[in-house]
């Protein structure tokens, strides 16, 4: 039993740009791929930038870590502050 098509399709099942994408896919997965993932990230780091508070120094002194930080006497404070300071920028 078989199926007898009505007609024959008209132009190429694959066209030249069909053909090159798979060629380039197949010659340079790790490029293209990278090429990709980058533009993922970079469009995740926007979303997250314009989701994100756009205050956050006011964020960061309503902790309640800022809270206990302010009860540390000052000499331990500023020690405290320099050593996270210098942490950050190494």
């Amino acid at each position: 039993m078989s199926i007898e098509r009505s007609e024959t399709p008209k132009g190429p099942y694959w066209n030249f740009w069909k053909v090159v994408l798979a060629g380039w896919l197949i010659k340079y997965p790790g490029k293209i791929f990278s090429g990709i993932f980058w533009c993922l990230l970079l469009f995740g780091m926007g979303i997250a930038y314009m989701v994100s508070p756009s205050d956050t120094q006011n964020v960061i002194e309503n902790s309640s870590f800022s809270e206990e930080l302010r009860n540390y006497p000052p000499t331990y404070r500023n020690t405290y502050e320099k050593n996270v300071f210098n942490f950050f920028t190494r």
